[in-house]
């Protein structure tokens, strides 16, 4: 009987199954995961294939071991796979699965593949371990694995795998989040504020018609021109729902789940925004609150993705000008030095908190008249004379032909 080196178990890269005996296989993904799995045939339940964990986390001597011990269970007429020993809780894997699927119309095609791909790049070792055996030590090893040499993508996996425990905790298949427990752990990174281009605002109405005139679809476009109109965050956007929609009050109420202050958020429509929402009605793919409000074009997809949003940009011309999260510093700057609006109002209509904690334990004001008056008087200005460009301030790009 051929059995496995330690040199091949690092370096079989061609999927497929690698026997070393006792029924135990090194199994090696089409996606490049590498993990062992035992068949066995088990009294009373016939031939039965079970995974012993990954290569990254499991060594080949263990895999030997464990495999052994099973295979003398069964000629004692054991089940080696029942009992406290063996956990019958999902993977990583398949709860990530899960957690996709009850995301599936909140994100874009392109946002869950980046995902799932980000998990198997830098979690690998974990994704097919049952959860309830995935502690601590665990986690912390992945994240420091890249929370300090790529910070932004050490936030992101933190993200993921938070999202993996906390279904699976609240299924009740773990008592502890092993995320948020190791998070005292992780050395604090810096805090570095990323400024987003923005277009500055005497030219936002040249740049509203080139929006408006360019080859994006109109749901994209619809989108970018809505979170102006708006003042909202791109991603508020980009997952707008009917249902948040109050056509009456002419309100759009976005859930706490939503925000990233974990507040609900209520956005007065000018009549404007109102006329986009009406110019997007045929798009509406079902009658449900949860139908989205711009959804991708493509079939079966859900919403837009972010960087088809910032496509309506690069369409228009305008992408050395400014992002689409820049407009949210355009209309600032804009109501302070030309409206003349309030500090708080101004605050409030972008959701930033405003004053200490103490402050806003006392003043429950959301200025909602006010901040009408002002995203009234912020869509009549981008409406205005498109001709009255400030000099030099604003290289537009030849727009793309339609």
């Amino acid at each position: 009987m051929t059995r496995l080196t330690a040199r091949q178990v690092q370096t079989l890269r061609k999927p497929g199954r690698y026997s070393d005996g006792h029924g135990l296989h090194l199994f090696v993904q089409r996606s490049g995961t590498r993990s062992w799995v035992q068949r066995l045939t088990v009294p009373g339940r016939g031939r039965v294939d079970r995974g012993l964990g990954s290569v990254d986390v499991v060594s080949l001597a263990q895999a030997r071991a464990w495999a052994l011990d099973n295979k003398l269970a069964v000629k004692r007429g054991e089940d080696p796979f029942t009992g406290p020993q063996r956990s019958t809780a999902p993977t990583l894997r398949q709860i990530a699965g899960k957690v996709a699927d009850s995301n599936r119309a909140r994100l874009s095609p392109s946002e869950h593949k980046a995902r799932a791909a980000m998990l198997e790049r830098h979690a690998a070792e974990v994704l097919d371990l049952p959860v309830d055996r995935v502690g601590k030590p665990e986690v912390l090893r992945a994240l420091e694995r890249v929370w300090t040499s790529q910070p932004g993508t050490g936030r992101k996996l933190r993200t993921a795998l938070s999202a993996i425990f906390r279904h699976a905790r609240a299924a009740g298949l773990i008592e502890v989040d092993p995320v948020a427990a190791v998070a005292g752990a992780l050395v604090p990174q810096p805090a570095v504020r990323e400024h987003m281009s923005s277009v500055p605002y005497a030219d936002a109405p040249a740049a509203m018609q080139r929006i408006a005139m360019c080859r994006a679809t109109l749901s994209a476009k619809a989108c970018l021109q809505f979170q102006i109109l708006t003042a909202a965050r791109p991603s508020e956007a980009r997952l707008a729902t009917w249902g948040e929609i109050t056509e009456d009050a002419r309100e759009w109420r976005i859930p706490a789940c939503r925000m990233k202050r974990n507040r609900e958020h209520v956005v007065p429509l000018v009549p404007a925004a109102v006329a986009l929402l009406d110019s997007v009605r045929s798009l509406r793919r079902h009658d449900g609150d949860d139908a989205l409000v711009f959804p991708s074009p493509q079939a079966g997809a859900g919403s837009l993705s972010a960087a088809t949003v910032a496509g309506v940009m690069r369409s228009a011309g305008l992408a050395d000008a400014g992002s689409p999260h820049g407009w949210r510093s355009t209309f600032r700057t804009w109501a302070s030095e030309r409206a003349d609006a309030d500090y708080a109002v101004m605050e409030t209509s972008l959701a930033h908190a405003v004053g200490s904690a103490v402050e806003r334990s006392y003043s429950r004001s959301t200025f909602l008249d006010k901040r009408r008056a002002l995203l009234d008087t912020w869509s009549a200005f981008l409406a205005g004379n498109v001709a009255v460009v400030a000099e030099g301030s604003l290289n537009l790009r030849p727009a793309e032909p339609a």
